[in-house]
């Protein structure tokens, strides 16, 4: 029997996902779903968000993830993952990561891609991408100011098949040969 399940997160949840991301982030979450009741409202009632909890059998909520799309260009974006500090290491992460994914690169889904940063203030978010087929991309030193600033990961995942009917790079604009 699995302690933990995942489902989409429901309207009688706002109160205890605002009380899950204030015990991780304190008053620096990013986010306003993560912080303001009307906004986590609007996300959940959103056609275009995800918003996946996970639920110990008691009820009680110990994990959160959104992911946030735009079906016109098939593009997602996966946000605000948390777990609760009692029930990480547990796969609780992979496994919110894994529900969003497969949904929305499934085939009915409503993106071909799903980007997303994660912080390095521990290992866990970019194992849980990692272990979902999620590809590294890149590194942004000093990015992201919450309490101080931050160093981010880029990940990204894409439907099977995608990158290969993209349009090959015939030129490199000179600004970015630099870049590359």
């Amino acid at each position: 029997m699995k302690l933990v399940h995942i489902e989409r997160a429901l309207p009688s949840d706002i109160e205890g996902l605002l009380r899950l991301y204030t015990l991780i982030y304190g008053r620096s979450y990013p986010h306003a779903f993560g912080t303001d009741p009307e906004v986590a409202k609007a996300t959940l009632e959103s056609k275009n968000h995800f918003w996946f909890v996970a639920r110990a059998g008691t009820g009680a909520l110990v994990g959160s993830v959104v992911f946030d799309t735009d079906p016109l260009n098939r593009i997602g974006k996966l946000a605000g993952l948390v777990v609760h500090p009692d029930f990480r290491r547990a796969g609780i992460a992979v496994d919110l990561v894994r529900s969003g994914t497969e949904i929305l690169l499934g085939p009915n889904g409503p993106v071909d891609s799903i980007y997303t940063t994660t912080r390095t203030q521990s290992i866990g978010p970019q194992r849980a991408m990692l272990a979902n087929g999620y590809r590294a991309l890149g590194i942004f030193p000093n990015a992201h100011r919450l309490e101080r600033y931050e160093t981010l990961t880029l990940l990204a995942r894409h439907r099977e098949g995608i990158l290969e009917n993209r349009s090959p790079i015939e030129a490199i604009p000179k600004p970015l040969e630099g870049l590359l």
